[in-house]
């Protein structure tokens, strides 16, 4: 059943429903005068101040970036349904989707981030790097499991901050933290960890499990299966957290605005 997520038609109703999603996030805030930009400042030094200065570098959209990272999924998967349509023995996801994730994970992680009150651009940009080094360490896991296991080194620092920064945000807003953000951080964090749960089962675990404890041999249809089960699983997964914080943070921000 899962595998079934694979196919070129579940890769085609991703690619219309991330692009969808794409145009009304990127479009929101003309259209529907929504203001989702959030300052983004740097802290310099002046001389011998022994007190950093804020300086203000500038802002980044909330929808505008859910909107960017909607739009490169929506490509992806139109690249992964024609492959797949054009040879039905081949798996695209499993070549190109550390690849993809590379590149819109860390957008995600960055929206998070600016939600919980993180402005600093240094901050972003080390959690943006966190991020990405997970997704690398991801990609070569292929290669060996032991990227697996290093992958949650900073996958686990980059989430210490997030929630440092979730419970700074709790304890000392003057207003109470939207429950929408609750959910995102909550639900992402699941999610995201899933994400590794599906490797682990599907690709480490097989790998590291001795010969000699094999029943049998693994056929070439077999390892097929698997990794069809497992581009299924993370289509589900990606699907589910990318839509969960794109329209969680529009319902979320609009109705700050209002």
């Amino acid at each position: 059943m899962i595998g079934a997520l694979s196919s070129w038609q579940a890769h085609v109703f991703c690619s219309i429903v991330h692009g969808v999603s794409s145009i009304l996030h990127l479009a929101a805030e003309s259209a529907f005068d929504i203001d989702s930009v959030v300052p983004v400042y740097r802290l310099q030094r002046h001389g011998r101040d022994v007190r950093p200065h804020v300086a203000l570098v500038g802002g980044i959209s909330v929808l505008a970036a859910s909107g960017v990272f909607l739009l490169i999924t929506s490509w992806m998967h139109a690249f992964y349904a024609y492959k797949t349509y054009t040879d039905p023995g081949d798996i695209p996801g499993a070549k190109w989707r550390m690849a993809e994730y590379s590149v819109t994970a860390p957008i995600m992680i960055v929206i998070i981030a600016l939600l919980l009150g993180v402005a600093e651009v240094y901050s972003l940009v080390g959690i943006w790097g966190l991020c990405m080094t997970t997704m690398v360490f991801g990609a070569f896991t292929a290669v060996s499991p032991l990227a697996h296991a290093a992958g949650y080194v900073p996958y686990m620092i980059m989430w210490t901050i997030l929630m440092i920064a979730f419970g700074v945000a709790v304890n000392d807003s003057d207003e109470n933290v939207p429950a929408f953000v609750w959910v995102i951080v909550l639900f992402e964090f699941f999610l995201f960890s899933a994400f590794g749960l599906v490797q682990f089962t599907f690709e480490v675990l097989p790998a590291i499990t001795p010969k000699s404890k094999k029943h049998r041999p693994v056929s070439k249809q077999e390892a097929w299966e698997t990794l069809r089960k497992t581009d299924g699983w993370y289509n589900l997964l990606s699907l589910t957290s990318k839509l969960l914080l794109a329209w969680l943070a529009f319902g979320g921000i609009q109705g700050m605005n209002d």
